[in-house]
């Protein structure tokens, strides 16, 4: 059976190992049935973190080799999201969009 969730974190890693181009787009928030995640929250975050270690296994030797990382294109407009734009609230966790481009040591 596969999984209800964590198909984000799917798309994004196979895209990225795969060397597709990619981008960052503001599409809001991700709105679940009060149902889904909320009556189980266990089974959702297994579902995600497990999708997302399973990718890192089988892309492996692409991770290891990894030396620098880049700032992708951004899209859209910022939105408010609990106080803040979106933008503003996670823009100091981005050192790479801050530097450009950062070679890790």
């Amino acid at each position: 059976m596969w999984p209800r969730f964590g198909i984000d974190i799917w798309m994004t890693v196979t895209a990225i190992a795969e060397g597709f181009r990619v981008g960052q787009a503001y599409l809001g928030a991700k709105l679940h049935d009060a149902k889904d995640p909320g009556s189980d929250l266990t089974s959702m975050f297994r579902q995600v973190v497990g999708s997302f270690f399973s990718l890192m296994e089988s892309y492996d030797g692409i991770w290891k080799n990894v030396q620098a990382c880049e700032a992708v294109p951004m899209f859209g407009f910022p939105f408010e999201v609990g106080g803040g734009t979106a933008y503003g609230k996670y823009r100091s966790h981005d050192s790479c969009r801050a530097a450009g481009r950062q070679r890790f040591a």
